[in-house]
């Protein structure tokens, strides 16, 4: 007998014991209590297997004593709608059943379709040996049971249709639409279906799900892990066998599988149930990841914090600016294991920090689009992670992010239980002001109930907590109502280029300098931190940089490069200085370098650090340059001044293409 035969022999042997034995599966792993954060370390995979069809049915309704099993997720009563300026969506209702799964077996319905398994007799599209020409008996595809059926058990099957026994397949039905609330921000996806549950560990998994098709039309499926989406638009053709493999992270205790028909329908009344055919589940736990050299400081956040493009300077985030006090910098590059672009990785010789933090997002909608599981996936022991959470929670009028104080605690459990499950600290930053001033000169907390509900879990938890709030604001203060706006993205028209040349007048966001200050108040912040040994050795790493008097005199300012439309300089950097000033004076005719008075002039342009490129220049022209430190106890002294010439075009040409 040879390698192929014995492959199809032993597959049919598997096949037959299926059927007559119903194999149970294989133990599955001790389950942890779902409501703790604490920390197990696995050294090693570890798998368990379901057939569905033979081992799991239709009646395998989930049971704690089991551990495994089917709900059903019905959303029957329609959504209440905008109540009192909230959109309250519609509720699930969940019961032990499994009102949506079905076996699929031999019975006279089925007999048409048997033929497209691949396996089974008089299949056109797998009757022969591809070596020997002689007929096969089975056709191994994936070793799962709808693929291992002799032609035998085939033809016994097709010969008793009402007795014979399930396929190794279930069919999961579901019915999917979508609702749009009135604004049109809000888009909510119900889906009744049955769920597969399965107690387990607290950890990461790769889950495959096999997809096979006895019907004798496509379908498309998407799967849901968590209620998180993990795949989508996957087709499944007559006959065909289809295996994915999607990542589930564990917070709670139980995983939590959706096997659903894609659907377009746009409201319940247009819906039609759908199916899916489900041969096997297989659950592979992955080894814990293990301690680095330097530990990671993940940021999960939103746009006050994000990284943005230098198309968008000087709109920052804090999180972009952090590693300026975690001790010398070595590079910064994309997240590697991230899906979306504004996630940046900044390393120095002490930490890594990953800024995943983005936009429009808020506690809850960062876990929902499956981004923190991202996030949680990466993190190992020693590494820490910090969450701002609060200006998108609070927004009523964007119901899909929209979190109210009381339900914010229970979302950010979800990060602090995530975190700490897999060895890392999870420390909570009250949300960063806004540009809120009130008549006397102080700053509002627009956030203040989200800002203590953090504060009140820190507690409750036994989290390290950073109120940024309460540091963000008494910076403003210090500044003044004037002086803070450098803080926010309150700019002139012409100050910038790229996004903001017509300038802008935002009081959430960020410009550079608070961004800079910002993350200098969070770095300072861990310093402080006093309740307990938590961050200990994080604070050993940071390395503040606190201004006591304004900057030292920028020294040897000179020219690196000059071109006809461009010229670039450099300077030493000055002892104080967050930011640079730069002066800029055209010189005209008869005039000299010596009859630039800056003085009294206002700043050309600023930047973050000590070189500087001004790209508006025109050819031929002369210009002088002097620079001068900021920070927030005023400007130092000018820097020497440089006369530069741009280069002229040697040659213009005219093209008449009349």
């Amino acid at each position: 007998m040879n390698k192929k035969q014995k492959k199809r022999a032993l597959s049919i042997l598997l096949m037959i014991s299926l059927i007559v034995s119903s194999i149970s599966a294989k133990p599955i792993p001790a389950y942890a209590d779902s409501s703790e954060g604490s920390h197990s370390h696995y050294s090693s995979d570890e798998l368990v297997e379901f057939y569905f069809g033979t081992e799991v049915t239709k009646d395998t309704v989930y049971s704690p004593d089991v551990g495994y099993g089917f709900t059903t997720v019905e959303y029957l009563d329609p959504a209440p709608g905008w109540i009192e300026g909230v959109y309250y969506p519609r509720k699930p209702m969940v019961s032990h059943s499994s009102d949506y799964v079905n076996a699929v077996m031999a019975s006279s319905d089925a007999n048409e379709n048997l033929d497209l398994i691949p396996g089974f007799a008089n299949n056109p599209a797998d009757n022969g040996n591809s070596e020997t020409g002689e007929a096969d008996d089975v056709n191994v595809v994936s070793g799962t049971a709808i693929n291992v059926v002799s032609e035998t058990v085939a033809a016994d099957i097709k010969a008793n249709p009402v007795s014979g026994p399930a396929l190794g397949v279930l069919e999961i039905g579901s019915i999917v639409w979508t609702e749009t609330e009135s604004s049109g921000y809000g888009v909510y996806t119900y889906e009744n279906t049955s769920v597969f549950n399965v107690d387990l560990d607290n950890a990461d998994y790769n889950v495959t799900v096999t997809l096979v098709n006895p019907s004798d039309k496509e379908y498309t499926a998407y799967l849901k892990a968590e209620d998180i989406t993990k795949a989508s638009g996957i087709t499944v053709a007559p006959g065909e066998t289809v295996e994915k493999t999607i990542t589930a992270i564990l917070v709670d205790g139980q995983l939590n599988l959706k096997f659903l028909a894609s659907s377009s329908a746009t409201q319940e009344s247009l819906a039609t149930r759908g199916e899916v055919y489900v041969s096997k589940v297989s659950i592979v736990r992955q080894a814990t990841n293990e301690l680095a050299d330097k530990p990671t400081i993940f940021i999960a956040s939103d746009s006050t914090v994000q990284t943005y493009d230098d198309y968008y300077y000087p709109q920052s985030g804090w999180g972009q600016t952090l590693y300026h006090f975690f001790g010398d910098f070595i590079e910064e590059r994309e997240c590697t294991d991230c899906d979306y672009s504004q996630a940046q990785t900044y390393e120095t010789d002490k930490v890594i920090i990953e800024n995943r933090a983005i936009g429009g997002r808020s506690s809850k909608s960062f876990i929902t689009e499956g981004k923190l599981d991202d996030l949680l996936e990466d993190v190992k022991p020693g590494d820490y992670v910090l969450v701002q959470w609060g200006h998108n929670d609070a927004t009523y009028s964007r119901p899909n992010r929209y979190v109210s104080v009381a339900e914010f605690p229970e979302m950010l459990k979800y990060y602090i239980d995530g975190t700490r499950q897999r060895g890392a600290t999870p420390i909570l930053v009250t949300p960063v002001a806004r540009y809120s001033p009130r008549g006397d000169g102080t700053f509002n907390s627009d956030f203040e109930g989200y800002r203590q509900a953090m504060i009140a879990l820190g507690v409750e938890k036994n989290v390290p907590v950073l109120d940024l709030t309460g540091a963000s604001i008494a910076l403003c203060e210090a500044l003044g109502v004037e002086g803070a706006k450098s803080l926010f993205l309150h700019l002139a028209a012409g100050d910038y280029d790229g996004a903001y040349a017509g300038g802008a007048t935002d009081s959430t966001h960020l410009q550079y300098y608070g961004a800079y200050k910002f993350a200098q108040c969070v770095a300072k912040l861990i310093l402080e931190y006093s309740v307990d040994n938590q961050l200990d050795t994080l604070k050993s790493y940071v390395k503040l940089q606190m201004p006591s008097t304004v900057p030292e005199t920028v020294s040897n300012l000179v020219t690196t490069t000059v071109g006809a439309t461009s010229i670039s300089f450099a300077w030493d950097s000055a002892d104080g200085s967050e930011l640079y000033y730069i002066y800029r004076a055209e010189l005209t005719a008869g005039m000299t370098i010596d009859d630039i008075d800056f003085t009294q002039a206002e700043k050309y342009s600023v930047s973050p650090v000590a070189r500087y490129t001004d790209k508006n220049c025109e050819s031929g022209k002369e210009y002088v340059y002097a620079v001068r430190g900021f920070n927030e106890f005023g400007l130092g002294e000018f820097s020497n001044k440089i006369l530069v010439s741009t280069k002229s075009a040697l040659y213009k040409f005219d093209f008449d293409n009349g």
